[in-house]
């Protein structure tokens, strides 16, 4: 079926067959021209009406700009036949894709790819086979490695996204197959968040391990090492070959940041490459955030710049976006680098107190210097009384004040003292702790937070690690090393800098049992068991935050 719309007509459900007699439905639009133009190809699992548009311009804005545009249903969704299973068929399906697109009629043999999320991946996945006719592909907020940037983080299940996206897509599925009654459990479970990250076990959550639905969601959750199930899917070694041009985009508070990161810092020649990092979330990219605005500078056109990335590769404009380009909250500007991190300084603080540094309340500090031997803090953690995430049980969390969850004494806190000039932190700060547990193992986690005079703690980034029994060191203190996610921030004259440290992050990260007993296969809470946790800061047992710093 054609349509017209002004300027651009649409040809809708174009077939497409793959090799093994599959049959792919899209969407095609294209302004009519005696030239013949490159294709632009989105593949993804949404519905293919929606194009991406929660974050990008209608399919008709790039068309109008000189391109084939291809809306592809991937296999198994939407209108298109098979049967659908997370990335698994990514590869294959969008080489095959790519060479059909490259051969519509009024096609020029170019191709290149945008989308985000999974539309990302679809990108990823298809530089394994190395497909001719891809110029440059525009993968947003999204992982090459699965198991570290997008589903576990040191190990740890993302247990929040991980289960509400597997929910998400595992509607559709169940729907598609007729499976009705575990589609209207999906639908139940979908608007219960909270329910569903609080049953045990957690590896064969209900409704997401129903028989007649597919197993991704819980072979995510079966895989908690990166074994082969991961490594197949892994595309880094391929990103990081491939001479196709990237743009990459990522979100400081986006649940996949370290994910993009990762894939741009793989890159062994970025040359052509540009990333563009900005406090967004994963939907949407805007200036508001949690009732904070980041001024007009935010709010970048995108759009426009995909547009002038994919001409600059297909030799119809000039380059006008390489490099890095990062938005520092504070100042509320953007600043380039010739790649990421930007060069910086390292300033160390070291973590010290009277003995009480717990809640905001305490005497936790962060010093310039190191102090002489100062008492060790202790907090206990409870599993069934854990520190919520920044953002409580909201998946998406963004910019988030943490004032509220510091003032319990289940958490350590370290200030600053008041800059006595700005400060700027830009990159992947790091914590080097000294800890001690009463528990069999159990985990860290840690955050940083923008103190200002009137008592609120703007969220910045998060770090966790969880200890490891065999390698526990001397007078039983283990030394954890924690990376945060990315950030740039400067911090005005009179503000503080704050840590805070507990072991947990409920339900952004699974909850530690402090045993050795699997996470996720919990039959219930009496599995869990409480702990003393110790983290100390004198000469023989330091702890140290490092920044970044310009």
């Amino acid at each position: 079926m054609n349509s017209q719309d002004y300027d651009v007509s649409v040809e809708r459900n174009v077939s497409m067959v793959l090799s093994d007699g599959t049959q792919l439905s899209s969407d095609i639009y294209r302004v009519p021209s005696e030239l013949a133009q490159p294709v632009l190809l989105m593949r993804q699992p949404y519905g293919r009406e929606i194009a991406s548009t929660v974050v990008y311009a209608q399919p008709e804005y790039f068309a109008r700009a000189g391109f084939i545009v291809v809306i592809q249903d991937v296999r198994g969704r939407g209108e298109s036949e098979g049967d659908f299973y997370t990335f698994r068929n990514e590869a294959a399906d969008g080489r095959e894709t790519i060479e059909w697109a490259a051969q519509l009629d009024g096609a020029d043999g170019r191709v290149c790819m945008y989308g985000f999320s999974y539309q990302a991946y679809t990108q990823l996945a298809v530089l394994k086979d190395k497909p001719k006719a891809l110029v440059a592909i525009a993968p947003h907020m999204a992982a090459a490695d699965l198991y570290n940037g997008w589903f576990y983080r040191n190990g740890i299940l993302r247990l929040a996204t991980t289960l509400s996206w597997g929910n998400q897509m595992l509607r559709e599925d169940a729907w598609r197959r007729g499976a009705t009654e575990s589609a209207a459990a999906l639908e139940k479970s979908y608007s219960n968040f909270k329910e569903l990250t609080q049953q045990f076990p957690l590896a064969s959550a209900e409704p997401l391990s129903a028989d007649d639905i597919p197993s991704y969601a819980v072979d995510w959750m079966a895989h908690t090492e990166n074994d082969d199930y991961w490594q197949t899917l892994d595309c880094t070694q391929a990103l990081a070959e491939s001479e196709v041009a990237v743009f990459h985009l990522a979100g400081y508070y986006d649940f996949y940041s370290e994910g993009s990161t990762l894939a741009y810092q793989c890159r062994k020649d970025s040359s052509k490459d540009f990333f563009l990092f900005g406090p967004w979330k994963h939907i949407p990219w805007e200036r508001w955030m949690n009732g904070r605005d980041f001024g007009d500078a935010l709010r970048i056109n995108t759009d426009a710049m995909l547009v002038e990335f994919f001409n600059a590769q297909l030799g119809r404009g000039d380059a006008k976006h390489q490099g890095v380009q990062y938005f520092v909250l504070g100042k509320n500007c953007w600043q380039t680098a010739s790649h990421w991190p930007p060069n910086s300084s390292s300033i160390d603080y070291h973590l010290s107190s009277g003995g009480n540094a717990n809640s905001s309340f305490g005497d936790g500090q962060l010093l310039a210097e190191a102090a002489s031997d100062s008492p060790s803090d202790h907090f206990a953690y409870d599993p069934e009384v854990p520190v919520s995430a920044p953002g409580g049980f909201i998946p998406v969390w963004g910019p988030v004040d943490l004032k509220a969850q510091q003032q319990g004494n289940n958490i350590l806190v370290y200030d600053s003292a008041p800059f006595t000039r700005e400060q700027t932190i830009v990159g992947h700060a790091e914590l080097e702790l000294s800890v001690g547990t009463t528990a069999e193992a159990t985990d860290f986690v840690a955050r940083l937070s923008w103190l200002r005079p009137d008592g609120s703690a703007t969220f910045l980034c998060m770090a966790a690690a969880a200890t490891n029994p065999i390698a526990i060191g001397d007078n039983d203190v283990y030394k954890l090393k924690l990376k945060f996610d990315a950030t740039a921030v400067c911090i005005p004259t009179g503000d503080q800098l704050r840590l805070d440290i507990a072991s947990s992050a409920f339900p952004l990260i699974a909850r530690h049992p402090n045993t050795k007993a699997d996470r996720l296969g919990l039959l219930n809470q009496s599995q869990f068991k409480r702990a003393r946790q110790t983290v100390y800061h004198d000469t023989v047992r330091p702890s140290r935050l490092k920044l970044p710093t310009l």
